[in-house]
């Protein structure tokens, strides 16, 4: 039977148990030396690295132009243009003309049927030939009487009687003669004419149909001259005037041509509460058609002498504008008051004056006192 049955054997042996204090005495040493090297730290921390001046561009301001355009959206549209309207109630009879057609100054545009009329002119004509036969024996009945009356062979009666016949056939024909003007005026009504040079448009009616007053006919477009229609933004009425200077483009055309504002009307349009302007183009060849569109370009901006940044030199904290110059290689805050922007050039209007060397670059370590080392100057 073997002895060793039941004893306990011991948990780590004499070769182990110095391995593992070996082992705890070389953590405790490392743990040491990394406090060590903490405490001397902290107690004469190393010197800091010096750091370069940031690196900026600058430029020397001087007086230069400036101008600020701004684009509408626009449409080319006839300076004069006309709906003409029946003044009648008559069938039209006679309709000469087609859309697209080139008429001049008096031509007949639409018939309408003026039997009626013309009958009616007959009858007061012969009405007037009448009264005036019948006049012309009372005022000699007139004058007789009065001869008679002198020489005491006519009463007085007898006079007045002739007088108030005649007073009353020329009231008859003055009221016939105002008829027969009417009646004439508005047989020529029947006939409408071009009142001006110009082209057909939109025709509104067919040979046939019954014309009444008020009732459109036919459109005359006018395109010896053409203007730009288009609504100035709300924001920017204020600054465009009867003058203002404009460029049209049109890209169907691929054409700038450059005129002025010629109209502003005072009340706002809706939607959008914009101020509807015209530019009417210079007479001569060429002028795009009624109906393309067009982009307007407005100078509502122009100074001969100004100081002008890029707007990414000018930095921004809430309401305040305020840029950084650069005087004996040390950045300087100066506070600005900005003028117009466009396309990425700002107008300084107080803050710097001709000669100052603006920092144009936004570096983050830009403060007041900062040494900076100066590279590009545009």
């Amino acid at each position: 039977m073997n002895q060793s049955v039941g004893k306990k054997q011991p948990l780590l042996s004499v070769k182990q148990k110095a391995v593992v204090l070996l082992v705890v005495l070389l953590t405790g040493a490392w743990i040491g030396i990394k406090a060590a090297a903490r405490l001397q730290v902290a107690l004469d921390p190393p010197a800091p690295e010096e750091t370069a001046p940031p690196a900026v561009a600058t430029m020397r301001l001087s007086l230069q132009p400036f101008e600020r355009w701004q684009r509408y959206p626009g449409t080319i549209a006839a300076e004069r243009e006309a709906v003409l309207q029946s003044r009648l109630t008559a069938r039209i009879v006679a309709l000469p003309v087609r859309t697209g057609q080139v008429v001049r100054h008096g031509d007949l545009l639409v018939r309408l049927d003026d039997e009626e009329l013309g009958r009616e002119i007959e009858r007061l004509q012969a009405a007037q030939r009448a009264v005036a036969t019948e006049l012309a024996l009372s005022e000699k009945l007139l004058q007789r009487r009065r001869q008679l009356f002198a020489a005491s062979a006519a009463t007085e009666e007898q006079v007045d009687e002739a007088r108030t016949r005649v007073e009353a056939l020329q009231a008859a024909r003055e009221e016939n003669r105002q008829a027969l003007r009417v009646a004439e005026t508005r047989r020529g009504y029947a006939r409408i004419e071009a009142p001006f040079d110009g082209v057909v448009g939109h025709l509104f009616v067919f040979t046939g149909d019954m014309a009444a007053p008020g009732r459109a006919l036919v459109e005359l477009i006018d395109t010896s001259t053409v203007k730009v229609v288009f609504a100035i933004a709300q924001k920017d009425v204020p600054q465009i005037a009867q003058g203002t200077p404009a460029e049209i483009h049109v890209s169907i055309l691929d054409r700038v041509m450059r005129g002025q504002v010629d109209r502003i009307h005072p009340a706002l349009q809706t939607p959008g509460r914009g101020a509807l302007a015209e530019i009417v183009l210079p007479a001569g060849s060429g002028h795009p058609p009624p109906g393309m569109e067009a982009v307007v370009r407005l100078r509502i901006f122009q100074r001969d002498r100004v100081l002008v940044l890029p707007v990414e030199a000018v930095h921004r904290r809430d309401a305040e504008r305020y840029v950084f110059t650069v005087e004996k290689d040390v950045a300087r805050r100066r506070p600005v008051t900005t003028g117009p922007e466009y396309q990425g050039r700002v107008v300084i209007e107080t803050g710097l004056a001709p000669g100052d060397e603006v920092i144009l670059t936004p570096h983050p370590a830009l403060v007041d006192g900062v040494a900076v080392t100066i590279g590009d100057r545009p």
